[in-house]
């Protein structure tokens, strides 16, 4: 049974939908709607006008276009200013002919109809003599003088020829103009990006990130959309009105249809060892780390009717195996007997419980001696996944067609969270993943100028998460961590200084549904082109993160009388600290945090595109969006307000646990001026309004110990407890936390302000865009954004800052807290708000060749900058709660220049040589060049005394003097790069938060050549066999992440700590994970060979 507030939110969605049908259905005798269009449809169109030779318009022209592989028709007559537009065309090559008695009959051949793209098609008749056809060709690359948004689309021939590593159509996404090398689009949050696969919603809700393609373990895909399913995509940003869902911009994929021609590909691509370079960080004289990575699969489409009913089918099998490559650090018996030997000298006994939990790091990896590494694994990483897709094409009529596409992806993971520091397969994670997505589109044309389009969509996807072995009995060693819940049995997560860190995966998991109806009416009236439309989406959530359930302890040196011993090293006072049972701090979640949240969203939208004279458009339009809150079925979710007696759940004394909005009106405005048939001008503004990622309320975990999320509250209905404990001794077999039910305070809140509002951005620009001739097209202009309302985390409820500094006790500041008086029982209080800003400008440049002497081509320059409070809201609080402004700088993702390109060129054919020698060559390219991505170096300890964990450092001197990214080899063979200079820091005074800005240093910089050598061979007039030899990282190029990134690259959170013997350090490259070869860009040298049979 649905909870009240529940039913509250289906009976206002209902009443919605009741105003949607009467104001939208009634007026177009439809029956739904929904939100697509030319701006985020997966979908393109054809617009033009038709004149005589001196430019006077020409109405009443018959147009009728046909789709070359199809027989798909459309025909409508042209205005009384002579102009056509032909909307929702499925992407693909037309054939266009304009009629009108008196005149010339012209055909236009091969009119290229992109996705998410306006094609333009200016016809000139001249004055009948006799009956004739006069026959043109279009431009292979055309400017876009009716679209007034920034769209960048991919053709078909580069998806299908670039080399890519891994073969994940998402490495593609980064050659887009605007798109930087940590993954922003034009200034957005990397979780502001709408993605779609035709038309259909391909969003994962928890993380607001593209389900298919979804990194698993290690950033991996854990499923995979076959590219040769692919027959184009764009990028675009600042759309029309029908464009929403995120801020920042939409990314639309297109799935290849068959055709009346049988066509399709067999394909097996290879990536080994063999043909691999080490890591330069690899030790000297160490093997090349194993790496096989097996991609197989196949496609065939085709007629079940011609012009007709057609299918296109597609299968793909990724299976890969990665070795290990670094040596771990594994509490052996040389280095156990060092740190008995510390105890000894100061009196100390072994704690029993401690050896008892000694058996969970496997015995075959405590033999070695006290060195770092001590232990090489043979353990290998494993995955493998497949991915296929069905699509239907079915064309009732000339007036009716029906498309159906699914797509079902499985794959399983199993890797080591921290690769090249993780010993012992049975602490690598393991992570199933099932992913399928629906489309059902129907097309109406109703009259040659109102078309109808109704979209079902459907996206679903299932990823857990757990360690490989949950054997090991933590109770039965006597440490008695309270866990009793069969499904949270296994290791707890123990870290006990630099060693193997164990138990690093709890039981995690969810499944994303998400459904949606989707429908646009498009009506032509005179030079307007109208369209209008509405959405209603259902998502839900069912999360099982049960965040630190089997509890964490940390063993740091900190304890023990040997803590300020010189002649004792770091690993040694840690392991004696551990070994005597001298607990530095612990943590771990009591309660069921199972839980099932729902959403629900409806949108609509009206735009106009008036072609108020021959060569100016205009496009008016508005949108707006409701983005209901999270809700819980069972009301088990809540959050903090101090009015109502602190912690307070849904459906008890209040509805949602954030108020509903209706205020999200969004305006849009664009135009496009050709002032000549070689130049457009091009300038947009609109407000887009942002879905908040359900992670955020769901699984946030700062480093300042609050709860994890609306589901982590203490209370008396669904109680979830964060417990700390700090600076004890373990005791055989006592609970370690107090009471299993009930374990005493001080708790961690989690809490959403009242005052929340969706986030929304302002996406301007002005560009120009010129025809150098009919295959290539340059464009450059400004492009910027300003983000308001943005989310963030704020500890409300943070303690003052402390003379103390570092020697302030928990104990003491929790009395100090803003909210102790009325509520002594919580410490920090994390709350969302809806606070943060954020601003980007830019210079975006491109040039677009296809078909010229065999090349097509991009290549785009972005010189941008972008800065914030917060670039994301997970896990990322404020240095000063109280002090937002103090964090205003450079965002994570600010890159400051960024290259990319592609490259597709064919070899002209040779006359002398054997033709099979001499003919078929190809040489494709990905070229990828950016500046370093910005990061923040901290004090790593709690100088302020606020307990928040984010404290900076001072700068003192030139932070790269001394520093390079030269590599050092250490006497033990480990290698590293000093890339800071430790001595230009120093920690700051206690109560202070350091006065080195919020990511004011800069990492290296980035490049990479990725290159291809293709031979075709026509076997027949319809079979080529094509062999490929990709070559990634074509120069070898050391690649270096931030400092303390551990390789994973852009996304990595940034910063190091000046407390650490490693500050300042790098130590692997981006692409490999300290020393673990990847696959993805950036990595060292190596080679995929591939064989291919297209027909």
């Amino acid at each position: 049974m649905l909870s009240a507030s529940s039913q509250q939110e289906v009976t206002m969605i209902q009443r919605v939908k009741n105003i949607r049908f009467l104001s939208a259905f009634i007026p177009a005798f439809l029956c739904f709607v929904g939100t697509a269009g030319i701006a985020q449809t997966f979908r393109g169109g054809i617009a033009g006008s038709v004149t005589d030779t001196s430019g006077g318009a020409i109405s009443g022209a018959q147009v009728r276009a046909v789709n070359n592989d199809t027989g798909l028709v459309r025909e409508l007559t042209t205005g009384a200013g002579g102009d056509f537009t032909i909307e929702d065309l499925p992407v693909g090559n037309y054939t266009v002919t304009v009629a009108h008695p008196g005149f010339q009959t012209v055909r236009a051949e091969n009119v290229r109809v992109e996705v998410g793209a306006m094609s333009s098609l200016p016809v000139k008749l001249d004055v009948a003599r006799q009956t004739t056809t006069i026959e043109v060709v279009s431009a292979p690359v055309a400017i876009e003088t009716e679209s007034t948004a920034l769209n960048a689309v991919m053709p078909d021939r580069a998806v299908q020829n670039v080399p890519l590593n891994g073969r994940d159509f998402t490495q593609l996404i980064k050659l887009a103009p605007g798109v930087n090398g940590a993954g922003s689009l034009n200034g957005g949050r990397i979780d502001q990006t709408n993605w779609q696969i035709d038309g259909a919603d391909n969003n994962d809700l928890w993380h607001n990130s593209v389900s298919v393609n979804q990194g698993g373990v290690t950033g991996l895909a854990g499923t995979l959309l076959p590219v040769d399913a692919i027959d184009q995509f764009s990028v675009q940003s600042s759309g029309n009105a029908e464009s929403g869902r995120n801020g920042a911009g939409s990314i639309n994929l297109v799935i290849k249809s068959g055709t009346n021609t049988l066509h399709g590909t067999l394909y097996y691509f290879n990536r080994n060892d063999a043909l691999a370079a080490k890591t330069p960080f690899a030790p000297a004289g160490s093997p090349t780390p194993k790496l096989k990575n097996n991609q197989f699969g196949g496609s065939l489409g085709g007629p079940i009717v011609k012009n007709k009913l057609f299918y296109f089918l597609t299968y793909e099998r990724q299976k890969y195996i990665v070795g290990n490559q670094n040596g771990a650090l594994e509490p052996s018996v040389g280095w156990v007997t060092l740190a008995q030997a510390v105890l000894n000298r100061y009196g100390v006994p072994v704690n029993p419980v401690s050896l008892n939990v000694l058996s969970f790091w496997p015995a075959r990896g405590r033999t070695g001696p006290a060195t770092n590494p001590n232990f090489f694994s043979s353990d290998n990483s494993e995955s493998h996944s497949d991915n296929g897709i069905g699509k239907i094409d079915y064309n009732l009529n000339e007036k009716n067609s029906i498309a159906f596409r699914y797509f079902v992806g499985t794959g399983n993971q199993t890797a080591p969270v921290n690769p090249g520091m993780q010993g012992f397969r049975e602490y690598y994670q393991v992570a199933p993943s099932r992913m399928h997505n629906f489309s059902l589109v129907y097309n109406t044309v109703v009259t040659p100028t109102l078309v109808n389009q109704l979209l079902a969509g459907v996206n679903y996807f299932k990823q857990v998460f757990n360690d490989a072995d949950t054997s090991f009995n933590p109770v039965a060693a006597g440490l008695n961590t309270g866990v009793t819940n069969p499904s949270l049995l296994g290791a707890p997560d123990i870290l006990i200084g630099s060693f193997d860190e164990i138990g690093l995966t709890p039981p995690l998991g969810r499944i994303d549904t998400t459904g949606h109806l989707t429908e646009t009416l498009s009506y032509t009236a005179g030079v307007h082109q109208l369209r209008f439309g509405g959405e209603y989406r259902r998502s839900r959530g069912d999360i099982f993160y049960n965040r630190n359930g089997r509890g964490a302890f940390t063993f740091d040196g900190s304890q023990g009388p040997w803590s300020n011993d010189p002649t004792v090293s770091g690993n040694v006072k840690s392991l004696a600290d551990y070994l005597a049972g001298f607990v530095q701090s612990s943590s771990i979640t009591i309660g069921d945090q199972q839980r099932i949240y729902t959403a629900n969203d409806v949108n609509w939208f009206a735009e106009d595109s008036w072609k108020a004279t021959p060569k100016l458009t205009l496009n008016f339009g508005v949108r707006w969006d409701y983005f209901g809150p999270f809700l819980d079925p069972t009301d088990r979710i809540s959050t903090f307000i101090p009015s109502k007696g602190g912690i307070v759940y849904q459906g008890h004394g209040i509805g949602p646990i954030y108020p509903r909005r209706f205020g999200n009106v969004a305006p849009r405005f664009g135009f496009a001026y050709s002032p000549g048939a070689k130049w457009v001008i091009r300038g947009n503004y609109g407000i887009f309004y942002d879905r908040p990622l359900l992670k955020a309320f769901g699984d946030n975990n700062p480093p300042n110990r609050g709860a994890t999320g609306v589901l982590a509250n203490p209370g008396s209905i669904a109680p979830v407890y964060s417990v700390t404990r700090s600076n004890y001794t373990i005791v055989p077999n006592q609970l370690i936390f107090g009471s299993a039910s009930i374990p005493p305070p001080p708790y961690g809140v989690f809490s959403v302000s009242q005052d929340f509002r969706n986030a929304y951005n302002q996406n301007f620009g002005l560009n120009l865009q010129y025809q150098l001739s009919n295959s290539t097209v340059f464009q450059v202009g400004y492009v910027g954004s300003l983000g308001r309302r943005l989310l963030m985390i704020r500890d409300i409820n943070q303690p003052p800052p402390s003379p103390l500094g570092a020697s302030a006790t928990r104990a003491v500041q929790n009395t100090l807290r803003p909210y102790y008086a009325l509520f002594p029982q919580y410490a920090t209080i994390n709350q969302i708000e809806s606070i943060g800003n954020s601003e980007y400008n830019a210079l975006q440049a491109s040039l677009r060749t296809n078909a010229w002497h065999g090349l097509t081509s991009q290549l785009s320059y972005t010189y941008g900058h972008s800065i914030d409070e917060g670039s994301a809201i997970r896990s990322r609080n404020p240095t000063n709660s109280y002090n937002l402004a103090f964090d205003r700088g450079n965002s994570d993702f600010d890159v400051r220049h960024t290259f990319t390109g592609y490259i597709v060129y064919t070899l002209p054919q040779f006359s002398r040589g054997p033709r099979l020698l001499v003919q078929g060559w190809q040489l494709n390219s990905v070229l990828t060049f950016f500046t370093g991505l910005p990061f923040t170096a901290y004090s790593g300890l709690n100088v302020s005394g606020t307990f928040e964990g984010r404290d900076r450092v001072n700068l003192i001197d030139d932070p790269y003097k001394g520093g390079s990214e030269k590599i050092v080899t250490n006497p033990d063979g480990t290698k590293y790069v000093q890339y800071l200079n430790p001595a230009a820091f120093a920690q700051p005074a206690p109560a202070t938060f350091g006065d080195l800005a919020r990511n004011a240093l800069f990492g290296p910089a980035f490049a990479d050549v990725d290159f291809a050598v293709v031979k075709n061979t026509r076997i027949t007039e319809r079979v080529n066999i094509q062999l490929r030899a990709e070559m990634f990282n074509l120069f070898n190029r050391t690649n270096l992440p931030i400092p303390g990134s551990g390789g994973a690259a852009a996304t990595s959170p940034p910063g190091t700590k000046l407390n650490s013997s490693s500050f300042g350090r790098i130590f692997d490259t981006v692409g490999d994970f300290n020393g673990v070869t990847g696959i993805g860009a950036g990595e060292p040298f190596n080679i995929q060979l591939s064989l291919k049979v297209i027909f």
